[in-house]
């Protein structure tokens, strides 16, 4: 499956106070970058689509000077 089908079903999936800032498909493993209200209600979203396994943080969430939480997410592709 192409890597713009993907995000373009993901981007239906996530909260609109969520967005990625890098998104990047190598070899069947993905890395989504991004900022949300909620970096950690995006796990069970994204863990439920059936397009992607094996979801889980790639490192700690941060927060910008705007309460933005900042993310990185790790992913296979199914």
């Amino acid at each position: 499956m192409p890597v713009l089908e993907i995000l373009r079903q993901l981007s239906g999936e996530i909260p609109s106070d969520a967005w990625f800032t890098r998104f990047a498909i190598v070899d069947g493993k993905g890395d989504a970058e991004g900022y949300a209200d909620s970096a950690s209600a995006l796990i069970p979203l994204l863990a439920a689509s059936p397009l992607l396994g094996d979801v889980s943080f790639l490192s700690p969430i941060t927060k910008d000077k705007d309460g933005k939480e900042k993310f990185r997410i790790g992913f296979t592709v199914k």
